[in-house]
């Protein structure tokens, strides 16, 4: 099935810019900027930018409303129903200079000999131990993931990513169930981070 989702309806604010920074390779001067405005520094700016994850390429977005322009009259492949949030999907034609919309910055364990993937370990990111592993060369993706808030007057934007929808965190606050799901799901998933030293 397919379904539209109307751009114009969306909104966001500095919060949800400067939370999304990770899935960005880059940011453009007015972005910057209004973080700066509005009490960020640059070096929050940056150490959010730097977190691993998938990230969309400089070329196909460098803030919200560029990323958001480039979905507008796309039809999303697939939605899902999270919670009181709503999961679009949206698969981009290939461009083989580009290499799709962004990088994957998570995998599962089990595809990490097909990446050729080095040192698995555990470190901090998003405030949890988490498993993480180094590639030579991160891959890419046509898929697109945008969460949404339906609201009466806007749909507000949580955030948005390459690749497609995954499972929340770990948080004390899901019920038993959810929680011992997200255990599970993100015991088995790994992000990566490019070593540009490696052969």
């Amino acid at each position: 099935m397919v379904f539209f989702m109307d751009i114009s309806r969306i909104s966001y604010n500095d919060h949800t810019l400067f939370h999304m920074l990770r899935h960005f390779e880059c940011i453009n001067e007015n972005a910057r900027n209004c973080l700066l405005e509005r009490g960020y520094t640059n070096a929050a700016i940056d150490a959010n930018l730097a977190i691993p994850g998938s990230k969309f390429h400089k070329d196909f977005a460098t803030d919200i409303k560029s990323l958001l322009a480039q979905c507008i009259g796309k039809e999303f492949k697939q939605v899902n129903g999270q919670q009181k949030y709503l999961e679009f999907v949206l698969k981009f034609e290939t461009d083989p200079i580009r290499k799709g919309v962004g990088t994957l910055g998570l995998c599962n364990k089990k595809d990490l000999n097909d990446l050729k993937a080095t040192s698995l370990y555990q470190k901090m990111n998003r405030n949890q131990s988490l498993w993480h592993a180094t590639v030579r060369e991160m891959p890419t993706t046509v898929m697109l993931t945008i969460i949404i808030k339906r609201q009466v007057v806007a749909d507000f934007l949580i955030t948005s990513f390459p690749g497609l929808p995954t499972v929340p965190l770990p948080n004390k606050k899901m019920n038993k169930s959810l929680l011992e799901l997200a255990k599970n799901y993100w015991n088995e998933k790994v992000f990566l981070e490019e070593d540009k030293e490696m052969p």
